[in-house]
C-alpha cells in the first residue's frame, strides 16, 4: 500500500536529514586543523566524496509505502487488515508466484513449479544438486519461508536446516561456486 501523505512526510524527513548531513560535513572540515596528518588535498577529496554521497541521497524518491503485514496465505478481502484509508491511497496486490528459482553451483539452474510443503533440499535435488563435494552451509535462499508441518528443529547454529522449512512461491535459492 502506498499513501501520498506518508510519501510527503518521507520526502520532508529526507530533506531535513540531507541538510543536517551537509551542515555537519561543512562544520567538520571547517574546524579541521590544517597542519594535521592529512593534507589539504586529501581533506578536499574526502569532503568531495562525502558531498557526492549526500547528493546521491537527494536523488532518492520516497515511495510512501506502508507495510500491512499480511499472512502469505491471505487470499480474500477479509484478510486485508482493517486500516483507515485516505484520498490517494494505492493498494497493490502482487501476483502469486508459482515458481522457485534455483541458481548457482548446481548442475541444472532452473525455475521449478512451486509445491506446498516441499523443502529446499528437494528443489536442490531437482536441480541436480551441487557439483563436487558439498560445502557445509553453502546454500542461500531469499524469499519467505514458513515452518514446515513436520516441525523439525533448527541446526545448532540457529540457522534452519534445509529440511526444517517449507518455502513460499517466489523463493530464490542459490549455491555459491565451489
Amino acid at each position: 500500500m502506498t499513501r501520498v501523505s506518508t510519501r510527503q512526510a518521507e520526502e520532508q524527513q529526507l530533506q531535513v536529514s540531507i541538510a543536517q548531513m551537509q551542515r555537519e560535513l561543512t562544520s567538520r572540515y571547517a574546524a579541521a586543523p590544517s597542519g594535521g596528518t592529512t593534507s589539504a588535498a586529501e581533506q578536499q577529496m574526502q569532503m568531495s566524496t562525502q558531498q557526492a554521497a549526500i547528493a546521491q541521497l537527494g536523488a532518492v524518491k520516497p515511495t510512501g509505502r506502508i507495510v500491512l503485514d499480511m499472512r502469505p496465505s491471505a487470499s480474500t478481502i477479509s484478510d486485508i487488515p482493517n486500516f483507515p484509508l485516505e484520498d490517494g491511497d494505492s493498494f497493490y496486490i502482487p501476483p502469486r508466484l508459482s515458481t522457485v528459482q534455483v541458481a548457482g553451483a548446481v548442475y541444472n539452474e532452473n525455475a521449478f513449479r512451486y509445491q506446498p510443503r516441499k523443502h529446499l533440499s528437494a528443489y536442490l535435488n531437482d536441480a541436480g544438486g551441487p557439483p563436487g563435494k558439498p560445502t557445509q552451509g553453502a546454500s542461500f535462499w531469499s524469499g519467505r519461508t514458513e515452518p514446515s508441518s513436520a516441525g523439525k528443529a533448527t541446526a545448532s547454529s540457529g540457522i534452519p536446516t534445509l529440511k526444517a522449512r517449507s518455502f513460499c512461491p517466489g523463493t530464490r535459492s542459490s549455491s555459491p561456486p565451489n
